[in-house]
């Protein structure tokens, strides 16, 4: 009965483990391709030749967010057409914060930052980071000043936790979640963690249904030996 249980048992959390695991990887693999590839675009010498020219001077990475802010408009229409080539994003003249985020990047790398895009592909968000000395976290989409340095502001707002961040800049990707969380938790090591579990718990639940015979007479035989010295 108790080996039974524990099978049961470990299988239900093996199951929970497995949806922990498996659904929030299916949203990161939809959104990887389409973050990396507008990173990559943002970065190329055909945009950064285009925003220079559009710019027409020097601007410092604050004073980007306002001219971001009187170009384009942030909008919730259902029906906006959705962009990931900043130059379109910029003709467009509308966009999510996707594509504040994207468009941000172009101008600040056309000025000679470093400059990467940070999604939060469980929080459906995105924003940026723009390295001056440290990387500083910009949110060019949340108002016409925008958030600057300031990583903490959305649970301070009552938002649910940064469940995961990752910052684009050109081809590589890197996980930044604890920058946005106030306990500065990266959920990928903690996620792999738990596959690390999971994969122990369903071996040795395997190890028990193969040898649940072998394991119920060895309990019968203790059961009797208890009831003989009795």
């Amino acid at each position: 009965m108790m080996i039974g249980w524990a099978v049961k048992k470990t299988g239900v959390f093996c199951i929970l483990a497995v949806c922990v695991l498996v659904i929030p990887a299916i949203v990161v693999a939809y959104s990887v391709p389409e973050y990396q590839s507008a990173a990559q675009k943002a970065a190329s010498q055909e945009d950064i030749i285009y925003f220079k020219r559009i710019l027409g001077r020097s601007y410092n990475y604050t004073e980007l967010i306002l001219w971001e802010n009187q170009h384009i408009t942030f909008s919730n229409d259902t029906g906006m057409q959705r962009n990931t080539d900043p130059i379109k994003i910029l003709e467009y003249g509308k966009g999510k914060c996707m594509e504040f985020a994207i468009l941000y990047a172009a101008l600040c790398i056309s000025q000679g930052y470093q400059c990467r895009i940070v999604d939060f592909p469980l929080n459906g968000h995105a924003i940026n980071e723009v390295k001056d000395g440290r990387w500083i976290p910009v949110d060019s989409s949340a108002n016409p000043q925008g958030y600057v340095d300031d990583p903490l502001i959305y649970e301070r707002e009552g938002q649910p936790p940064r469940i995961l961040a990752l910052a684009y800049q050109g081809s590589s990707i890197v996980e930044v979640t604890a920058t946005y969380r106030s306990d500065h938790m990266n959920i990928l090591s903690l996620t792999l963690v738990l596959g690390v579990v999971t994969v122990w718990c369903f071996f040795c639940a395997c190890f028990v249904w193969s040898n649940k015979r072998i394991l119920l007479t060895k309990a019968r035989c203790v059961g009797r030996s208890r009831a003989f010295l009795k």
